[in-house]
């Protein structure tokens, strides 16, 4: 018994000394971008309010923003003065156009973005929706990606490998389209996974001549991890950075606060 729990100790450590190592790595490739946009499926909410974090503690001036739709952030401004006040306590400042029914903000009004995005250091944009599945294949005019965008992350949660892809992916029919998949009940396998992110229809699309990475989320178990580095190895044969990424339970409740959202769980 001693000896299992000795063995469950050894791969936790391993597994947080990897994310560690993985995260150190992502900020990096980060660096020097501006404007961010994420991507994807099955992590991006949590992966902005992540990144928001770790900005601010490099004391940067952080602006999150949509160019689709998402929970009502906090530290909502209306105003440029209401942004300097948020940096000035060390936080973030979030902008957008709120809908009282869904409790969603859309794209803010272009010239309180545009002035807010001047002043800011950082702009994290999120670009893309996902009905909350793990895996997503953009449909017709998606994602909105803007021009100025320098970095586009595209996230898939490792919570759709190894499942039927109809109960997994959001864009179902465009998901198949670049499979060539007819049974919607195929298992989704890591080799379909790097194949959907890879393609210009799917995890690349309107990211041509804009610095672009994969972060492959939920790896919180050994499987997951080994599903990940599969899919990793594949991609790094085409040119493409991967980063795996887990997030505890106690980060996602802190980020779940910061997005206003009680159900956010990635």
């Amino acid at each position: 018994m001693l000896g299992k729990r000795s063995k469950i100790c050894d791969n936790n450590f391993m597994k947080n000394l990897m994310i560690e190592t993985e995260r150190r790595l992502f900020l990096q490739f980060l660096k020097g971008a501006k404007n961010i946009a994420l991507v994807g499926a099955g992590g991006k909410t949590t992966t902005v309010f992540y990144a928001a974090s770790e900005f601010v503690k490099q004391q940067k001036k952080v602006f999150i923003t949509t160019s689709t739709k998402m929970m009502k952030p906090t530290h909502m401004v209306y105003a440029l003065e209401e942004a300097d006040a948020w940096w000035k306590e060390r936080t973030f400042a979030s902008a957008g156009t709120y809908n009282s029914v869904n409790g969603k903000i859309s794209f803010p009004e272009e010239g309180l973005y545009r002035e807010i995005s001047k002043a800011a250091d950082i702009v994290l944009m999120e670009a893309d929706g996902s009905k909350r599945l793990p895996a997503k294949a953009p449909r017709k005019g998606e994602p909105v990606i803007l021009s100025e965008t320098d970095i586009v992350i595209c996230v898939m949660g490792m919570s759709a490998v190894g499942r039927k892809i109809s109960e997994v992916c959001f864009g179902l029919t465009e998901a198949c389209n670049i499979l060539n998949l007819k049974d919607t009940d195929s298992f989704f396998s890591p080799q379909m996974a790097a194949r959907m992110l890879a393609s210009s229809a799917g995890g690349r699309k309107y990211t041509e001549g804009k610095k672009f990475c994969v972060l492959l989320n939920q790896c919180d178990t050994q499987e997951r991890i080994t599903y990940a580095k599969e899919i990793r190895d594949i991609l790094e044969k085409e040119g493409i950075m991967v980063f795996l990424q887990a997030y505890t339970k106690e980060e996602q409740e802190a980020y779940k606060k910061m997005a206003n959202d009680i159900s956010v769980s990635e």
